[in-house]
């Protein structure tokens, strides 16, 4: 359910069999929601009330109307699950605590997280607030705390295939794998700097198809105004920024920006030649949040619309795991 006509072309594309709705949230109801018989809820709520950018109004803002409308039926739903994802900032809101209290009512116990890609291995920061909660008769797969959670649970203290989310880290880590492969098999930089964990050169188009990234790349007008406020990648990086909405049209602050001339990063910074740099692609950029290959946009997406939707999205990875940690009972 959205009001985005773009992300609901996109999804209905990729999932032709799946329902959904072009609907305002605050014109649900309880029965409506029962009446679909769900197991599970998992929302996204409007961020710009809880970040800088969205001047931190927080219920004064109405663009939580919808969520605000949202935890007052809730506890008049039938369902076993939730999961909640939202800019960090949203822990120490208002409407944080009316959620917990939502929850409470709904007689549910919960774990909430602030977690990154880049603590599962992917190099791409987007620093994230989750909560995963489900009945107080369920049991959970590791032992949950009041405290927020800044790591995957059992993570470090043991093998991540081992676990309850396991097969997912085994379908991530073969797609990695074989991006590798593609990447050996058609770079001509110097090999040996590639880094043994996971880099950007895995995702790169230039590697794995036959793409003319020409038409992203910088001008030098723009390089010339914006050059100092860039954060800089290369094919050996292992992180990157996070990507927001505003990518491709504004350049500071709103992610990455890729140095194709594979040289380290220390001397990338040349602006002596635009060509270099460049825009990431809608397709790496939804490799960096973990999308399948097999995800394409809405024929009908232009290229704004496509950062647009990436800029507001979910890393698929972090989400699949904490979906199956919700869901698991051992």
């Amino acid at each position: 359910m959205d009001i985005n006509s773009t992300v609901l072309e996109t999804y209905g594309f990729n999932f032709p069999e799946t329902k959904w709705s072009n609907r305002n949230i605050i014109s649900i109801t309880a029965k409506d929601l029962n009446d679909l018989g769900i197991d599970m809820i998992v929302l996204s709520p409007p961020c710009q009330p809880f970040c800088r950018s969205g001047l931190q109004l927080d219920t004064q803002d109405a663009r939580t109307d919808s969520f605000c409308h949202l935890m007052n039926i809730l506890p008049q739903v039938i369902f076993k699950y939730i999961l909640l994802e939202n800019v960090k900032g949203f822990e120490i809101s208002d409407t944080h605590s009316l959620f917990l209290n939502c929850l409470r009512k709904c007689s549910f116990k919960w774990q909430e997280f602030l977690l990154t890609p880049t603590s599962v291995g992917i190099p791409n920061s987007r620093l994230r607030y989750y909560l995963i909660g489900k009945l107080n008769d369920l049991s959970w797969s590791f032992q949950y705390s009041e405290n927020i959670m800044t790591q995957v649970p059992k993570w470090d203290d043991t093998i991540p295939e081992e676990t309850s989310y396991g097969n997912i880290v085994r379908t991530e880590e073969s797609l990695w794998q074989e991006r590798r492969r593609k990447l050996l098999d058609q770079v001509t930089e110097d090999k040996r700097k590639l880094p043994s964990s996971r880099c950007v050169g895995d995702i790169m188009e230039k590697y794995s198809s036959d793409i003319d990234t020409s038409s992203y790349n910088l001008s030098f007008s723009i390089l010339k105004k914006y050059y100092p406020a860039m954060d800089i990648v290369n094919i050996y990086s292992t992180s990157s920024c996070c990507f927001t909405k505003s990518y491709g049209t504004y350049v500071k602050g709103s992610g990455s920006i890729l140095n194709e001339s594979s040289m380290p990063e220390s001397e990338g910074k040349d602006t002596s030649n635009s060509e270099q740099l460049r825009f990431f692609t809608p397709r790496e950029i939804a490799r960096l949040m973990s999308y399948p290959e097999s995800f394409q946009f809405s024929p009908n997406a232009t290229l704004k619309q496509q950062y647009r939707a990436l800029g507001n999205s979910l890393n698929v990875y972090v989400v699949s795991i904490l979906l199956e940690l919700l869901v698991s009972s051992n």
